[in-house]
């Protein structure tokens, strides 16, 4: 049976997040089941962890950014990224922070 993760997410924040914008929404994989995570149709902001670099040519859509570690420390890693982000005086929302990583990520 195919998953697609994208199709359920959108379904949860329908039923549940309605008030959510595209730009407040981010996702993270690791695996190629998460490919459809990936797809800025979907979803604007995506992140992978740096073992999804072992799939990227699985993949047909790639994460917008994708973190110095792998698995739980890297989901760690964006976790603390955001809440310090969010804690400094003149807060950057999620979309601009994910955007200038990602710009320095395709250098």
């Amino acid at each position: 049976m195919q998953q697609d993760k994208a199709i359920a997410l959108q379904q949860v924040v329908k039923e549940c997040f309605s008030q959510l914008q595209q730009k407040q929404i981010v996702t993270l994989g690791d695996s190629p089941n998460d490919r459809s995570l990936f797809d800025a149709n979907k979803f604007l902001l995506s992140v992978g962890v740096a073992n999804i670099l072992h799939y990227r040519d699985l993949l047909q859509h790639q994460p917008v950014y994708v973190t110095n570690k792998a698995e739980v420390e890297g989901f760690r890693e964006l976790a603390e990224l955001l809440i310090t982000t969010r804690e400094k005086p003149n807060y950057t929302p999620c979309l601009k922070v994910i955007k200038e990583l990602a710009r320095e990520y395709k250098q």
